[in-house]
């Protein structure tokens, strides 16, 4: 791979670019220039049509910069172009770990940029308790087992902990789920929490002291369940 300097006069956007950047994101993209360089070169077609950068480009426009670096993918044709330009804008589309991200973020300074991540800790609305309402018994109930409501980033179902197969379809709804190691929390009821049942893969962190209060009563095993497929792992003696 060849990089060259090209003049940020000479590069052109992509007329039919579909990927969009609003002016926070040029700014942030302008700010990390600064601070750390450019150390993403744009990728140029033959004929100087930006294919992947264009965010990169409005921000050195943004800096004043008369040269930008570049690599050419003139061995593309023009099919395999337009289909770089948006597989490398969708392929770099995925979710944060939100448990290693809370980690990270209090020994970096990142105050010179204009970040929303979506952290529970950046909610700052104050939570206002309200009162249970009166339970309408003759009225058919509005949530049927199986049902799963959206909170905010959260998903809550209608249907039974200890059923095999609820859990399961739980698991597979969730967007931010590794399926093969789930980070699942389970307690026995909203009265008694001093005892909570985690996933595997919450055990290394917790052997580590990652969550303060947090004791580990067990080794990880299976969930178990009965032929009926109703789980039968017990709680440990308190």
């Amino acid at each position: 791979m060849e990089i060259t300097k090209r003049r940020l006069a000479d590069i052109v956007p992509y007329a039919a670019n579909a990927k969009k950047h609003d002016k926070r994101q040029i700014n942030n993209v302008a700010e990390s220039i600064k601070q750390y360089g450019f150390v993403q070169p744009i990728v140029i077609d033959r004929d100087g049509v930006i294919v992947i950068g264009h965010c990169r480009a409005m921000a050195a426009k943004k800096l004043g910069m008369e040269e930008v670096p570049c690599v050419c993918v003139d061995d593309l044709t023009p099919e395999q172009v337009n289909a770089l330009r948006l597989v490398d804008n969708k392929s770099n589309e995925s979710d944060w770990d939100f448990d290693l991200l809370a980690d990270e973020l209090p020994g970096l300074d990142l105050s010179a940029f204009d970040f929303d991540w979506g952290l529970p800790e950046d909610q700052t609305e104050d939570v206002v308790e309200d009162e249970a309402p009166e339970v309408d018994e003759e009225s058919e109930p509005i949530t049927k087992m199986g049902d799963i409501w959206q909170l905010g980033r959260h998903r809550l179902m209608c249907g039974d902990s200890t059923d095999k197969e609820a859990v399961q379809f739980c698991i597979r709804t969730c967007n931010r789920i590794d399926v093969q190691n789930p980070r699942v929390i389970r307690i026995q009821n909203s009265l008694h929490i001093g005892q909570v049942m985690l996933s595997e893969a919450y055990y290394a962190d917790v052997l580590a002291g990652k969550y303060a209060g947090l004791t580990a009563l067990d080794a990880p095993a299976a969930m178990a369940f009965d032929e009926q497929g109703t789980l039968t792992t017990p709680w440990l003696p308190q």
